[in-house]
């Protein structure tokens, strides 16, 4: 397990039975039960990954040249970090300029034949990509905690903590907000800087609030 990762804690609040059929429908324990755990959401059970996508695997140099010039700039914060540095984007394009002409035209014929299509229709070339801009995670989620229901003056709470390594599972926290707009979901993630991003869903819509972590500065 990774020291980079996103601790998540999830409140869901609302009718015992609403909340309820949340908690039957999404969440689970761990593959790997540990001392300490309990059912949490369960990433996959809410937005599984698409059927095609299952078991694939793009070459990384595809992938680069992919995320070098065909991803829409609107796309490049919600992927993979290297696709989003400067530094990192610099440093793909350099390693494409050094393939044979052969070799890039090959590549680009693929880009633009089959993963341009490929992302527009699923947002991601591949399974691993799909989890990580998805589920903020590779495979699905670990260290669960939580499953538990207490009392709140709208009905009843539903407390979790999971966490995910990449990012934090915003297309996942907002499918749920969407499609269960009588519930009230609050997630609360924070990265291993510190930093966290709030969301409140509630009545279909989902609002952010990112606090950055005060970073001493060393005499």
């Amino acid at each position: 397990m990774s020291d980079y990762y996103w601790s998540n804690t999830l409140e869901v609040i609302g009718s015992y039975t609403r909340v309820q059929r949340i908690f039957d429908q999404f969440y689970s324990l761990e593959s790997v039960p540990c001392a300490g755990g309990g059912a949490a959401l369960d990433l996959e059970k809410v937005l599984p990954i698409p059927g095609p996508l299952k078991g694939t695997r793009v070459n990384e140099l595809e992938k680069h040249l992919h995320a070098l010039h065909l991803v829409p700039a609107a796309d490049l914060n919600s992927g993979p970090w290297l696709y989003r540095s400067p530094a990192e984007r610099a440093r793909l394009q350099q390693e494409f300029t050094l393939l044979s002409e052969s070799q890039r035209e090959e590549m680009v014929r693929i880009a633009i034949d089959r993963d341009a299509d490929v992302y527009q229709e699923f947002g991601a070339l591949d399974e691993d990509d799909w989890c990580r801009r998805f589920w903020g995670c590779y495979d699905n989620t670990y260290s669960r905690q939580g499953g538990l229901f207490e009392p709140d003056q709208r009905g009843v709470r539903l407390w979790c903590r999971f966490s995910t390594e990449v990012g934090w599972p915003k297309h996942v926290l907002e499918h749920l907000v969407r499609t269960y707009d009588d519930l009230t979901f609050i997630n609360e993630a924070t990265d291993w800087t510190g930093q966290k991003v709030f969301m409140l869903g509630s009545a279909g819509y989902a609002s952010y609030k990112t606090v950055v972590a005060y970073q001493h500065e060393e005499c």
